[in-house]
């Protein structure tokens, strides 16, 4: 499948939006746990 650089870019934005929680979720997570010890 082909992209154009626009389409690309937007696809791009599109997951990272997605996957950027899942990170932002998971540094939580770890920092509670290192807090708490």
């Amino acid at each position: 499948m082909f992209l154009t650089d626009r389409q690309a870019k937007i696809l791009g934005l599109k997951l990272y939006s997605q996957l950027s929680p899942l990170q932002d979720l998971r540094n939580w997570h770890t920092a509670i746990a290192l807090n708490s010890t």
